[in-house]
Protein backbone atom coordinates (compact mmCIF):
# COMPACT_ATOMS: atom_id res chain seq x y z
CA UNK A 1 0.00 0.00 0.00
CA UNK A 2 3.16 2.24 0.64
CA UNK A 3 4.91 1.58 -2.20
CA UNK A 4 2.02 2.38 -4.51
CA UNK A 5 0.69 5.64 -2.96
CA UNK A 6 4.35 6.56 -3.05
CA UNK A 7 4.18 5.95 -6.79
CA UNK A 8 1.24 7.73 -6.96
CA UNK A 9 2.61 10.85 -5.43
CA UNK A 10 5.66 11.34 -7.97
CA UNK A 11 3.44 10.70 -10.78
CA UNK A 12 1.38 13.06 -9.69
CA UNK A 13 4.08 15.48 -9.27
CA UNK A 14 5.95 14.97 -12.32
CA UNK A 15 2.43 15.47 -14.47
CA UNK A 16 2.30 19.31 -12.47
CA UNK A 17 5.49 19.83 -12.71
CA UNK A 18 5.10 19.30 -16.51
CA UNK A 19 1.65 20.84 -16.54
CA UNK A 20 3.50 24.31 -15.09
CA UNK A 21 6.22 24.48 -17.68
CA UNK A 22 3.73 23.96 -20.59
CA UNK A 23 1.04 26.42 -18.90
CA UNK A 24 0.59 29.67 -20.84
CA UNK A 25 2.23 32.95 -19.93
CA UNK A 26 0.45 35.68 -21.40
CA UNK A 27 1.04 39.97 -20.94
CA UNK A 28 -1.00 43.02 -20.31
CA UNK A 29 -0.38 46.32 -20.62
CA UNK A 30 -2.47 48.79 -19.07
CA UNK A 31 -5.40 45.74 -19.17
CA UNK A 32 -4.99 44.43 -22.66
CA UNK A 33 -3.53 41.83 -23.72
CA UNK A 34 0.14 41.98 -25.38
CA UNK A 35 -0.50 39.98 -29.60
CA UNK A 36 2.25 37.72 -29.33
CA UNK A 37 2.77 35.79 -33.36
CA UNK A 38 4.46 33.12 -34.62
CA UNK A 39 6.56 36.26 -35.71
CA UNK A 40 7.34 37.88 -32.50
CA UNK A 41 7.57 34.76 -30.25
CA UNK A 42 5.62 34.43 -27.07
CA UNK A 43 6.44 34.31 -23.55
CA UNK A 44 7.57 31.37 -21.07
CA UNK A 45 9.12 30.51 -17.55
CA UNK A 46 12.15 29.41 -17.89
CA UNK A 47 14.37 26.73 -16.21
CA UNK A 48 15.31 29.43 -13.41
CA UNK A 49 11.43 29.75 -12.88
CA UNK A 50 11.70 33.80 -14.22
CA UNK A 51 8.94 34.66 -16.85
CA UNK A 52 11.00 34.79 -20.45
CA UNK A 53 9.47 37.94 -22.29
CA UNK A 54 9.99 39.11 -26.19
CA UNK A 55 11.57 42.06 -25.93
CA UNK A 56 10.09 43.67 -29.20
CA UNK A 57 6.83 42.76 -29.37
CA UNK A 58 6.44 44.15 -25.65
CA UNK A 59 8.46 47.18 -25.59
CA UNK A 60 6.63 48.29 -29.09
CA UNK A 61 3.02 47.57 -27.22
CA UNK A 62 4.55 49.80 -24.54
CA UNK A 63 5.41 52.37 -27.05
CA UNK A 64 9.11 52.64 -27.16
CA UNK A 65 11.56 52.35 -29.94
CA UNK A 66 13.32 49.08 -30.14
CA UNK A 67 16.37 48.43 -32.15
CA UNK A 68 18.92 46.05 -32.78
CA UNK A 69 23.05 46.55 -32.60
CA UNK A 70 23.94 42.85 -34.32
CA UNK A 71 28.19 43.71 -33.70
CA UNK A 72 27.26 43.68 -29.68
CA UNK A 73 24.31 41.86 -29.37
CA UNK A 74 22.63 44.36 -27.86
CA UNK A 75 18.89 45.07 -28.40
CA UNK A 76 18.08 49.29 -27.57
CA UNK A 77 15.11 50.43 -26.33
CA UNK A 78 14.24 54.08 -26.28
CA UNK A 79 11.09 56.51 -24.80
CA UNK A 80 10.91 59.78 -23.71
CA UNK A 81 14.09 60.56 -23.29
CA UNK A 82 15.45 56.91 -22.16
CA UNK A 83 17.35 54.58 -23.30
CA UNK A 84 17.86 51.14 -22.23
CA UNK A 85 20.21 48.90 -23.69
CA UNK A 86 19.87 44.86 -23.54
CA UNK A 87 23.00 43.16 -23.64
CA UNK A 88 22.29 39.13 -24.56
CA UNK A 89 23.81 36.87 -22.01
CA UNK A 90 24.71 39.52 -19.13
CA UNK A 91 22.77 40.02 -16.04
CA UNK A 92 22.57 43.76 -15.92
CA UNK A 93 20.92 46.43 -18.22
CA UNK A 94 22.48 49.88 -19.17
CA UNK A 95 19.48 52.70 -18.16
CA UNK A 96 20.79 55.91 -19.52
CA UNK A 97 24.65 54.36 -19.75
CA UNK A 98 23.86 53.39 -15.82
CA UNK A 99 24.25 49.54 -14.70
CA UNK A 100 20.92 48.28 -13.27
CA UNK A 101 21.63 44.83 -12.12
CA UNK A 102 19.25 41.91 -12.96
CA UNK A 103 18.55 38.84 -11.95
CA UNK A 104 18.51 37.01 -15.06
CA UNK A 105 20.06 37.49 -18.23
CA UNK A 106 18.83 38.04 -21.91
CA UNK A 107 18.64 35.45 -24.14
CA UNK A 108 17.91 34.73 -28.15
CA UNK A 109 15.74 31.97 -28.50
CA UNK A 110 14.29 31.24 -32.32
CA UNK A 111 16.03 34.52 -33.87
CA UNK A 112 14.25 36.69 -30.86
CA UNK A 113 14.98 38.46 -27.82
CA UNK A 114 14.00 37.54 -24.42
CA UNK A 115 14.26 38.56 -20.99
CA UNK A 116 13.06 38.80 -17.74
CA UNK A 117 11.29 41.60 -18.46
CA UNK A 118 10.62 43.90 -15.23
CA UNK A 119 13.86 45.85 -14.86
CA UNK A 120 13.05 47.33 -18.33
CA UNK A 121 9.71 48.27 -18.14
CA UNK A 122 10.23 49.41 -15.04
CA UNK A 123 13.10 52.09 -16.86
CA UNK A 124 10.37 53.51 -18.33
CA UNK A 125 7.93 54.38 -14.74
CA UNK A 126 6.27 51.43 -15.28
CA UNK A 127 4.26 49.41 -12.48
CA UNK A 128 4.38 45.36 -13.12
CA UNK A 129 3.11 42.35 -11.40
CA UNK A 130 2.55 39.07 -11.58
CA UNK A 131 -0.79 37.22 -11.85
CA UNK A 132 -0.49 33.65 -10.80
CA UNK A 133 -3.46 32.33 -11.38
CA UNK A 134 -3.64 33.08 -14.92
CA UNK A 135 -0.32 33.44 -15.33
CA UNK A 136 -0.02 36.65 -16.72
CA UNK A 137 2.48 39.67 -16.42
CA UNK A 138 0.22 42.82 -15.40
CA UNK A 139 1.93 45.96 -16.61
CA UNK A 140 0.63 49.46 -16.04
CA UNK A 141 1.83 52.77 -17.25
CA UNK A 142 1.75 55.82 -15.04
CA UNK A 143 -0.14 57.65 -17.61
CA UNK A 144 -3.05 54.62 -16.56
CA UNK A 145 -2.55 55.46 -13.19
CA UNK A 146 -3.31 59.23 -13.26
Amino acid sequence: MKKLLSIILSITLILSSSATALATVSVSINNAPVAFTSQSGAPFIDQANRTQVPLRATMETYGCNVSWESETNTAKVSKDGTTVEVVIGQNYILKNNTKIAIDSAAIIKDGRTYLPIRAVLESFGANVSWNNISQTVMVSSIMEKL
